[in-house]
């Protein structure tokens, strides 16, 4: 088997490798440049974070400016190509010194001859950019706005066909299995109606039912009811609605409802989703929205409540009052006539009576406000606000933990800054906490030359620093006991050559979870992009990453130190064999080994079939994957094209294959239709999975479908 799989991965290698020369046509292949772009961010994030992350925001976001481009010629529009990550702040810069110079851009052949652009970075951003004249924003009129907005509700449908264990127990007996029987259908219900008018206007209401969480409370057995009490409901799981309002005289916005605030670098106040460390190594700067609507069904990071910013002249004033119900787990205590937190959960998941007790256990509150000015070359902001919870959060006795946080209020304050002079862009954040905790990072941008940009940061986080509401740069996600230092870069060597990457050196000052010792870690990234012609697209990509755990043997009481080291080596192309036909095919190795000598190993074979033809309304996407792993430590994380704001990033773990196919249908400008199966098999066992997640076939089968009715 393995034989026969390399030979297939050598085949299509030679027949990529050939392709130029055969297919010599000219084909625009835009839309394949940013969708790798925006791949290899989702695909590192899920590599680092082991969390079940929401990326509709992003997606929804993208999907908007490929349909209304954002200006390039307009002095503020252009900044959302870096709130996007599509740009670097010194990209952009350079742009608007280009406008200032010579005037209005005219077409992308124009921005080539900008320095830091070469024509890979042209072709990212051409499907999210515009070269009309810039026009005075009109006043906002709700008469227009209802006449023009838009409208938008989607019906999605997700199941999984082959039962998992946790379905296999009947529900009379949970009781006796509070955390392994799922007391709901093996199905997925999502709903969104939204109601959007540019970007000024934006009203929407958002369900959702997970598989395995309660659809009809009333047929539960009465002894159930008893125990989960108030914490199903009918129907939906999760409920979530907002009204948003933007650029109404002196108030530029305003939320009610479901939001997320964004500011500065991810210290003192960032709920929504934050990328981290990528190949084109020169985004770590973080570029906060402000206040915005929450349009995810991630259930616990979000702010509910009211948010405004002002805005009179360089001066812009932010307040907030946010009031909103979280999961955690609780534990009872002898002492206090109250429980105490131990965990905050993010998983959302409310599927067996011990999820469903941790469901909204908590109350949070959260107040304060944000101050920012702007200069001809810098802009300052300054952060404060107060976390007040129902509950506090029990004392571990777990030396790790020794620095975590106790009680129920803490308050955060801080700083952020971004200086520009000339060709040089500092940036940085400062933030500390009532506790005593701090948190600093700071950074540098710089074009070195036309064709070098450069990246360097240094972050410096206490181990007594807790945030609620923080999404910092870092190895980890909390922003708490560590130290490092970052250089990434990008250089552009011809016409069709770039190099990037980055290399990032941290440590870790206190003990961590499994790691009973200071300890530190390495993370090495090189990434050469190929673009030999308009239709065709590859890179091959490294990646080294050292870091250190317990190692513990036989009859000893004291851990070691566990050097483990990981080293990934990926070959990608994306090419277009004719106009509407889109081929794409990845090769991927991954080594892994510790200091005891324990070896594993897994590749992942993918080829990708997309049919994108211009003159019917259908697309249609297909995969076949082959992978084998030795372990979960060598599992391989691969982006899955799916349906309208969804997202599929799975591990491949294990001796299997995947596929899978996705068609969609536009029946006309007010009906879509989406249609994707996905099918795993392993060919070594006769099972997948694990727990209450374990399906007793070598196989699991997926199926979604989804509606959108616009007008």
């Amino acid at each position: 088997m393995k034989r026969k799989t390399l030979h297939i991965a050598l085949c299509t290698f030679f027949l990529v490798i050939t392709a130029n020369r055969v297919f010599p046509q000219h084909i625009d292949t835009s839309t394949v440049f940013h969708r790798e772009f925006i791949t290899d961010q989702l695909e590192n994030i899920t590599e680092n974070i082991d969390l079940n992350i929401d990326y509709s925001d992003l997606l929804d976001k993208l999907s908007y400016y490929r349909k209304n481009p954002i200006a390039i010629n307009d002095k503020d529009e252009i900044d959302e190509l870096e709130r996007l990550h599509l740009l670097n702040v010194v990209q952009v810069n350079n742009i608007k010194k280009y406008r200032d110079k010579y005037g209005d851009i005219l077409s992308g052949y124009e921005i080539q001859h900008i320095d830091g652009f070469n024509k890979e970075t042209v072709e990212r951003i051409l499907p999210f950019i515009t070269f009309k004249k810039v026009t005075n924003k009109e006043p906002l009129s709700l008469n227009k706005a209802l006449k023009y907005g838009h409208h938008e509700l989607f019906f999605r449908y997700r199941q999984q066909l082959e039962k998992s264990s946790g379905y296999l127990t009947p529900v009379d007996s949970a009781v006796y299995k509070p955390g392994s029987v799922y007391l709901g259908k093996p199905f997925k219900l999502y709903t969104r109606y939204s109601f959007s008018y540019k970007q000024r206007i934006h009203a929407g209401v958002t369900t959702d039912k997970d598989p395995g969480e309660i659809f009809l409370k009333t047929k539960l057995p009465d002894t159930l009811k008893s125990i989960i009490g108030n914490k199903a409901t009918d129907f939906f799981d999760f409920y979530s609605a907002h009204l948003y309002l933007a650029d109404i005289g002196f108030v530029k916005k305003i939320a009610v409802g479901d939001y997320h605030i964004e500011f500065g670098q991810g210290l003192n106040l960032w709920s929504g989703l934050s990328f981290g460390k990528s190949a084109q190594g020169i985004f770590v700067k973080k570029y906060g929205r402000g206040i915005r609507p929450n349009t995810s069904v991630n259930e616990n990071r979000f702010f509910r409540g009211l948010a405004s910013t002002i805005k009179i002249k360089r001066l812009e004033i932010t307040g907030f009052y946010s009031n909103n119900n979280i999961d955690a787990n609780l534990v009872e205590t002898d002492t206090l006539d109250q429980p105490l937190i131990t965990t905050i959960q993010e998983t959302g998941l409310h599927r067996t009576i011990n999820e469903l007790k941790a469901k909204n256990a908590i109350n949070i509150q959260a107040f304060g406000g944000h101050l920012n000015v702007t200069g001809k070359i810098f802009n300052i902001g300054f952060t404060g606000y107060h976390t007040i919870l129902n509950k506090p959060f029990l004392h571990s006795e777990k030396l790790y933990k020794k620095f975590a946080f106790t009680g129920k209020t803490e308050t955060h304050y801080g700083s952020d800054f971004n200086i520009t002079l000339n060709k040089v862009d500092f940036f940085g954040e400062v933030s500390l906490t009532q506790s005593g905790g701090y948190a600093l990072i700071t950074g540098v941008n710089t074009g070195l030359s036309d064709r070098f940009l450069l990246t360097v940061a240094y972050r410096n986080y206490s181990k007594n620093f807790h945030n609620f509401y923080a999404m910092p740069f870092g190895a980890t996600q909390n922003g708490s006991n560590e130290e490092g230092i970052y250089m990434g870069f990008t250089a552009y060597l011809t016409k069709t050559l770039s190099l990037s990457g980055y290399i990032d050196r941290y440590r870790f000052p206190w003990l961590r979870y499994n790691i009973d010792f200071p300890s530190y870690g390495n993370d090495y990234v090189f990434q050469l992009n190929i673009t030999p012609s308009h239709r065709v697209v590859a890179y091959i990509k490294y990646r080294y990453k050292y870091s250190q755990k317990n190692l513990k043997k036989d009859y000893e009481y004291l851990s070691k130190v566990n050097d483990i080291n990981r080293h990934n080596l990926r070959f990608n192309v994306t090419w277009e064999l004719v106009k509407p036909l889109i081929m794409k095919n990845r090769v991927e190795y991954v080594f892994y080994q510790t200091e005891n000598m324990e070896k594993s190993k897994g590749y992942l074979f993918y080829q990708d079939v997309l049919y994108r033809p211009e003159n019917i309304p259908v697309a249609i996407t297909l995969r076949y994957a082959l992978y084998y792993t030795d372990s979960w430590d060598s599992r391989i994380y691969a982006y899955e094209n799916d349906i309208l704001y969804a997202f599929s990033i799975p591990a491949y773990y294990g001796n299997g294959q995947r596929v899978y196919g996705m068609i969609s249908y536009k029946m006309n400008r007010h009906f879509s239709f989406w249609l994707r199966f996905a099918r795993t098999t392993l060919f070594d066992k006769n099972h997948i999975g694990s727990g209450s997640d374990m399906v007793n076939e070598n196989h699991k089968t997926e199926i979604k479908f989804q509606v959108r009715v616009k007008y």
